[in-house]
């Protein structure tokens, strides 16, 4: 049983709403003369058997088509482990007396950890709720939603052990219990739980009899409707009732929002189809593409790697194969083993484009069979091949030691300038979760350090003089490996970036975290933590003027691992500015220079109907409805030389590129902006377009 905060309400003052009050235990009673059904469901128009997909990492950015089999509705809270058996498979359809009902199996026992479905629109905001269901298990909470403003926010009337109803507002971290009242209840048995909800104003009823009611909440004024299941529990059918009033007012908000939405595409250009390229050639594993100019023809070229097929564990990352590709789709080189097998993972695998030598043609560098090679960018030919370091020792508040193998099989590369030579050369390696190396150009190791090291490494000259300082997990490295603070928190960090974000409002560098179940963080280079805030598990973050109306420029992350694609914006001293859920898969969130005046836009996906771009308020400006265009990735590069950004879509089969149309001309003096460089690309960077001064 969770333990949430009690504030208990015994308010039982009468209410007059204009929907039809049911009569009895069991009712499902017409609709009156002036309200309508705007949606219902009985489920038995579903297929038996599982509605849940398994889930795991590859989600968390790329699209990935849900079960159609779902209908409208949409599994808004999810995990890989429900069950004992896990596999996360909790909702299915299932045959109970010759009828379908809608089955949650599992006992979910953690606090934090819900099975939640949702249907209808965040628009809606008046309206009756009422839901048939049998309780199989007095364990856990079962009961309904309503106002789901999103996966992390709204309200929830559940049946609870001891006989208890309780009715519980919900707000990111906190969950407080409003109304609990004793209602016999039989497991087995069905139940009818039904709310009125009329501005501010909520009315309850449990098997048509009125247990409550209250005038004066005024949290989530609108939202969806959804489903919670904490025990195994039979849904039986589901209807949403407005009146006729408050459905032409959810018409009108939705019509001012799609023109609202248009008018805005206005000022922004459209997607215009520049390049397609045939993968077909070979396996595509997902995100894992490096761009750099391999032949010296002043054109970028991009290398796709692919990872040896069924490994697992510490080998995750082990790289079969590499194949480079020119911007016309010819393939300049092949290097490994590189089949047509395809397969999905979420890693990164540890490879670069870099020009080490500085002659105008890209290396390759990877990580292979526990070495370091450099090939050649002409001909994919190995230059040269060193050991990589010996493992190291297991941090504290990492998942696992990674000590298996005498030397490390690494987790990530990355090239900076650590030795003042004046150009990128020297180079970071890491293992997974517990370790970090630098290396000078001639592969002399130059420090290393044990530490909660997190996905991927920021680097950048902060002192002036001329060598970069080094941005690892939540600690960090003077050049030469001392380190200048370290926060010392416990879930690793996806991704930092430091730059001085606010201007005259919250001057001076800072450092910005998306740290999992830390939240976002925002620190000075002294190591104080100036905000924190946990908006659910923290994943990807990217950095730009999403806001023009706001000064200075502003940090944006999303969520994954339970309540998926939660994006939160803030202003550069960590303050939420809003908060926006278009769907419930993993969105890239990449920071996208797509005007060229220094605004930047948020790419969420290649999806046709809920991805595209939004701005920094949430709205979609920008999207992408070629027919047959592919959608399982996405990313944003500068490939035409005007500065601006194109936008890269790709699945297992081809490559689109789009760049700007002339709806919208270019401005007449493009705004310079700083983006994280491509010799050192990561599945994992925190994505930036921020003006350079």
């Amino acid at each position: 049983m969770r333990s949430l905060p009690a504030v208990i309400s015994f308010c039982f003052s009468m209410l007059v709403l204009s929907f039809p009050a049911p009569a009895g235990a069991g009712a499902w009673d017409p609709v009156g003369p002036d309200s309508l059904v705007v949606f219902e469901d009985d489920f038995s128009g579903y297929p038996v058997g599982p509605l849940s997909d398994p889930y795991s990492a590859v989600q968390e950015y790329h699209w990935v088509t849900k079960n159609p089999d779902w209908g409208p509705w949409i599994e808004a809270v999810y995990w890989g482990f429900f069950g004992p058996e896990g596999g996360g498979l909790a909702w299915h359809i299932r045959e109970d007396n010759g009828r379908k009902v809608l089955h949650q199996k599992h006992e979910i026992l953690a606090e934090d950890k819900n099975a939640v479905i949702v249907t209808g629109d965040e628009l809606w905001t008046d309206y009756a709720f009422e839901v048939e269901l049998a309780p199989l298990s007095h364990e856990n909470p079962v009961g309904i939603l309503y106002r789901v403003v999103n996966s992390r926010n709204y309200f929830m009337i559940s049946l609870e052990e001891d006989h208890k109803w309780v009715w519980t507002r919900r707000r990111h971290q906190t969950w407080e219990k409003l109304k609990i009242r004793t209602v016999p209840y039989e497991t087995g048995e069905p139940h009818t739980l039904r709310v009125e909800v009329n501005d501010r104003n909520h009315t309850f009823y449990v098997d048509g009899r009125q247990i409550d009611i209250t005038r004066r909440d005024h949290y989530h004024p609108n939202g969806k409707v959804g489903l919670i299941c904490n025990s195994p529990c039979d849904f039986r059918r589901v209807r949403v009732i407005m009146s006729e009033e408050a459905h032409r007012a959810y018409l009108q908000r939705k019509a001012g929002r799609q023109a609202l939405e248009r008018e805005l595409a206005q000022n922004y250009p459209q997607p215009r189809l520049w390049k397609k390229i045939d993968l077909r050639k070979l396996a595509v594993n997902g995100r894992q593409m490096r761009w750099g100019d391999l032949d010296n023809d002043s054109r970028l070229d991009f290398v796709i790697a692919q990872r040896h097929r069924g490994s697992s564990g510490l080998l995750r990352r082990y790289i079969q194969g590499l194949t480079a590709f020119n911007l016309d789709g010819d393939i300049l080189w092949q290097w490994g083993e590189n089949d047509t097998v395809p397969e999905l993972f979420a890693t990164d695998l540890p490879y670069q484009v870099c020009d080490l030598d500085h002659d105008g043609r890209a290396e390759v560098v990877l990580s292979y069979d526990f070495k370091i090679e450099v090939l050649d960018g002409t001909s994919g030919r190995t230059l040269s091949s060193v050991p990589t370091p010996r493992h190291g020792p297991k941090h504290p508040d990492s998942f696992y030691p990674e000590d298996k193998w005498e030397r490390i099989p690494a987790g990530a590369l990355h090239f900076c300038d650590l030795t003042g030579a004046g150009s990128v050369g020297d180079f970071l390696i890491k293992d997974d979760y517990n370790n970090i190396w630098a290396y000078s150009r001639d592969f002399t190791q130059l420090w290393t350090a044990c530490l909660n090291a997190g996905h991927y490494p920021y680097v950048r000259d902060l002192d002036g003089d001329g060598r970069d300082e080094v941005l690892q997990g939540y600690t960090l490295f003077d050049h030469d490996g001392k380190i200048i603070f370290d926060l010392g928190m416990q879930d690793h960090s996806d991704a930092g970036f430091i730059s001085e974000l606010g201007g005259d409002c919250f001057p001076g560098m800072h450092a910005y975290f998306c740290a999992g179940e830390e939240g976002v963080i925002v620190a000075d280079l002294q190591g104080k933590v100036r905000y924190k805030a946990i908006l659910g598990h923290a994943q990807r973050a990217a950095v730009g003027d999403f806001c023009t109306d706001v000064p200075g420029l502003e940090f944006a992350q999303v969520t994954y691992w339970g309540e998926h694609n939660l994006i939160t914006v803030h202003a550069s001293d960590g303050r939420k500015l809003g908060e926006y859920q278009p769907h419930y898969i993993g969105s890239t969130l990449a920071a996208t220079d797509w005007v060229g005046d220094g605004t930047a836009l948020l790419l969420l996906s290649g999806e046709e109907k809920l991805g595209g771009m939004i701005d920094g308020w949430g709205r979609r400006v920008v999207k992408f409805t070629d027919p047959g265009h592919p959608v399982l990735c996405c990313d944003v590069i500068d490939l035409t030389g005007d500065s601006r950004d194109e936008v890269l879509l790709w699945d297992r089969n081809q490559l689109w590129i789009y760049t700007q149309d002339n709806s919208v001309p270019p401005p007449e003096k493009t705004v310079p902006m700083y983006k994280m460089p491509l010799h050192s690309r990561s599945n994992y960077q925190m994505y930036v377009a921020v003006p350079e001064k």
